[in-house]
């Protein structure tokens, strides 16, 4: 966490995403608070008994002036709706020009945010999921492997490649992350 901080400029704003069952210890949140303004805490809150901690949660975070917001999944204004059904795992388009255009209205394509999970960085968490189920494979055109020792300007092109290009190998399988979709 610490080490994310030395590239604010870069990164721009480091959003954290919780589900609300787990409570952050001392050393996450003392480096929580040294990032300041360049972070923030989203809590996906799904109700008290599938998020149990998100009161507490809040709690911590106040008193430490962390900013945070909390997404609604449960009751009132709910987020999307409600759940986003991303459907399954089925190749979604025909044509070049029909995946194209759903990427280009996908929230996760259009909002810059990355998923960093295992050490690995992605366009979003269904590349995740695709890699894990076999569906696409783990190579620069998905994953960021944050690891790396190839030089610094070969592992920079990638970001750069992954980050401009119009969709990725798992879009092809995926509605995307839209509130214009039932």
């Amino acid at each position: 966490m610490d080490k994310l901080g030395e590239y604010k400029k870069q990164i721009g704003k480091l959003l954290l995403t919780t589900n609300g069952t787990l409570l952050p210890d001392t050393k996450l949140i003392n480096s929580l608070i040294a990032l300041g303004d360049f972070v923030q805490v989203n809590i996906s809150n799904y109700g008290i008994e599938k998020s149990p901690k998100v009161l507490d949660l809040i709690s911590i975070l106040e008193k430490n002036s962390i900013a945070y917001r909390v997404i609604n999944y449960d009751t009132g204004d709910i987020h999307y709706g409600g759940w986003i059904d991303f459907t399954d795992h089925t190749l979604k388009y025909s044509s070049e020009e029909e995946l194209l255009g759903n990427a280009a209205e996908c929230g996760y394509r259009k909002g810059g945010n990355l998923a960093i999970v295992n050490g690995g960085m992605y366009i979003c968490c269904r590349v995740v999921r695709r890699i894990d189920l076999g569906i696409i494979e783990k190579n620069d055109e998905s994953f960021i492997d944050l690891f790396d020792t190839r030089e610094l300007g070969e592992r920079r092109e990638i970001v750069r490649k992954i980050l401009n290009a119009k969709y990725t190998p798992a879009c092809k399988y995926c509605m995307g992350k839209r509130s214009d979709i039932p």
